[in-house]
């Protein structure tokens, strides 16, 4: 009995140290895509789900991170905030801001909103004033919104699009179906000829965005699966309440078509850097990713 209560002892001790050390750290993780069409490496360092969180004073251990990355782009995926917290406080952004200054200049820098962003925007909330602070906060970094529009980096022989989902996309407990077609009445058609990279906060419709065309979708919103099984990469919960999700975080892969109509896509899912709703994480230490777009051979 004394050895059970030991070793019961032992594996809270050992949970609760994960939990304290797994939510006031991030990891960077490297990825590599390999793309027909492209014409030059590229280095993109992406961030999402910040939600108002701080690394060291300022974000200075954060904002330094990313410059050490040497990035040739950054992306930022959405939800930088927290919704519900928005206007309640003369600080309700100050993390945010502090992180935006302090990657302000260092490469071309584009974002999507995610569904906190939306909800800001959203005339039910009556927290437009609070959108055009963060607005505000961004064009002053530098950072050029995606909103549902697509722009070319010819260098790169690179399309990048950035989709803003409906928030019926965002529901909890249930998905809403959704189609190629539907990207295309947001969007456009994917650019054939072109290496297509596309930017957007939710990843529940990976398999959708490759059907559209997608060549590469770079997401969130997730948060790696909130607690992750470890030794794996499966996450238990995500925050639309839906158990052990198919998408938690990493690398994901997926295939359309046939013969020569075959298309090939990858996803890079971040686990991202802040929490909300549910402030935890264990086995899942917060997400910079640094993504290296390379020629096909």
């Amino acid at each position: 009995m004394k050895l059970f209560l030991y070793l019961l002892g032992a594996l809270i001790l050992l949970g609760l140290a994960v939990l304290v050390t797994d939510n006031n750290r991030f990891v960077i993780r490297k990825y590599k895509i390999r793309g027909s069409g492209v014409k030059k490496p590229l280095r993109i360092t992406f961030l999402t789900d910040l939600h108002e969180n701080a690394y060291g004073a300022g974000n200075s251990r954060l904002s330094d991170a990313i410059r050490r990355t040497k990035p040739d782009l950054i992306l930022i995926g959405g939800d930088l905030i927290i919704s519900s917290t928005a206007g309640k406080s003369r600080n309700w952004i100050r993390h945010t801001a502090a992180l935006m200054q302090g990657i302000r200049g260092i490469c071309p820098m584009y974002y999507v909103d995610g569904n906190h962003e939306m909800r800001l925007r959203d005339p039910e909330y009556g927290l437009e004033d609070c959108y055009g602070e963060l607005e505000k906060i961004l064009k002053e970094a530098g950072a050029l919104p995606l909103h549902n529009c697509r722009t070319l980096l010819e260098e790169y022989g690179v399309s990048l699009c950035g989709l803003e989902l409906d928030k019926d996309c965002y529901l909890r407990f249930r998905r809403k179906d959704l189609s190629p077609s539907d990207i295309e009445k947001k969007i456009g058609r994917a650019d054939p000829d072109r290496f297509t990279l596309l930017l957007t906060h939710n990843p529940d419709y990976f398999r959708v965005y490759a059907l559209w065309g997608a060549d590469a979708v770079l997401s969130g919103h997730v948060h790696g699966g909130i607690v992750r099984i470890p030794f794996t990469r499966q996450g238990v919960i995500n925050p639309c309440f839906r158990l052990f999700p198919r998408y938690s975080g990493g690398r994901y892969e997926t295939e359309t078509g046939e013969g020569k109509g075959k298309h090939s896509a990858s996803m890079i899912l971040s686990c991202g850097l802040g929490m909300h709703t549910l402030p935890v994480r264990a086995f899942n230490p917060a997400e910079l990713s640094v993504i290296d777009i390379v020629p096909e051979s």
